[in-house]
Formats: C-alpha cells, structure tokens, sequence
C-alpha cells in the first residue's frame, strides 16, 4: 500500500493584487463619502446664509423707517393709471375671475389699494448668489387716511 501524503495549503496573508485593490476600494469609499459631507456641509451654510438675509429683511421692512441701504422700497399709489407725468407708480389692481365652463370673464376694479413693495439689496444676497427676499403690503385707502389723520 502506498500512502498519499497530502500538503496542507497555506492560506495565511493575502496577495498584493489583493491589498491593492482592497485599498482602491476603501480610496473609492472615502471620496464618495467626502463627496456628500462636503455638498450637505455647502447647503447648510447655504441655508443659514439665507436664513440670516432672511432674519435682517424681516427686521428691517418691520421698522417705520426702513434703512434704504440695505432695502428697495417702491410705493403705488391707490388708484387707476393717470397719465400725467407726475413721478407716482400707481397700483392699478384688477380682480379676474374666469367662468371654467363657459370661458366667460368677470372684472372687478380695486381702485382703493394701494401696494408698497419691499426688496433686499444686501451685498450678501448677489455674492452668495440667494434669491433675495421680497414682500409686499397691500393696503386700503382707509388705512392710509387714518395713518393721514393721526399725524
């Protein structure tokens, strides 16, 4: 009888093909993973570059005397478009109601409202490349002529 030595084989370490690309992938990982913190981290900074611009907007429109530096203030006055040339803008609003069946139009003149509109101009907003916040007021010319009377 004749015997079959066997040879254990020895499996212990690893190849260097092995530990290249075991380091590929771990290199591929890392940069997928900087990849998302680094674009969540510019959103966040982002967002709270707007929220500020947002915060100081909404302060400065809430004071009587808003700061022109830093806001755009256009006033319209109440009342239909005259076309004398006397410098005012003036808030010619229309309601538009359209009948979904018929196609047919309903208008209603507001000529009682006047608007004032509000735009930030902060250096901040262009850099940073943020929509600029806006806001308008609408008000009835019953609001102006009790603002008229209390002076």
């Amino acid at each position: 009888m004749i015997k079959k030595y066997s040879r254990k084989k020895n499996n212990r370490g690893s190849t260097m093909v092995e530990t290249l690309v075991s380091f590929v992938v771990i290199a591929a990982v890392l940069a997928a993973l900087y990849a998302i913190v680094s674009f969540s981290t510019r959103l966040w900074m982002n967002s709270v570059d707007a929220a500020n611009i947002q915060q100081s907007f909404t302060d400065e429109i809430a004071r009587i005397n808003p700061n022109t530096s830093a806001v755009d203030i256009t006033h319209y006055t109440a009342g239909p478009v005259i076309d004398s040339e006397d410098g005012k803008q003036y808030a010619d609003f229309e309601l538009v109601s359209v009948d979904s069946v018929s196609g047919e139009t309903t208008t209603i003149k507001l000529n009682n409202i006047s608007a004032d509109s509000y735009v930030s101009i902060e250096k901040s907003v262009e850099d940073e490349n943020i929509a600029a916040p806006k806001a308008i007021v609408f008000k009835h010319k019953s609001q102006l002529e009790d603002v008229d009377d209390g002076d």
